[in-house]
């Protein structure tokens, strides 16, 4: 069973997905470093698995959506609501469109 499973529609082009996906990344890094131990992209960049003590997350872009899907089994009882809510959050500023 997953404990996160999210997808949303990103209305941009595939470059700029990959790149907001860089960002949710860092800021994924930034905001969770502590607990993050791995962080693989693919050769084309359009997905990552960030997994550290406890948990494994899968990000990637398509044409129209950004998908996570992840486990968080050990931290689930701990801190497993913290880290989804905290994932939910950064994808959603880092792929919101900002007014000019």
């Amino acid at each position: 069973m997953s404990d996160i499973n999210l997808s949303l529609k990103h209305g941009r082009t595939q470059e700029e997905a990959r790149a907001c996906l860089a960002n949710a990344v860092a800021q994924t890094q930034a905001q969770f470093g502590s607990a993050i131990r791995h962080v693989e992209w693919s050769a084309d960049r359009n997905s990552v698995r960030v997994s550290g003590g406890g948990f494994q997350v899968d990000a990637w872009v398509d044409a129209q959506q950004v998908h996570l899907l992840g486990e968080v089994p050990f931290l689930g009882r701990l801190f497993g609501g913290t880290i989804t809510s905290g994932l939910k959050q950064i994808v959603d500023r880092a792929f919101t469109k900002q007014l000019p």
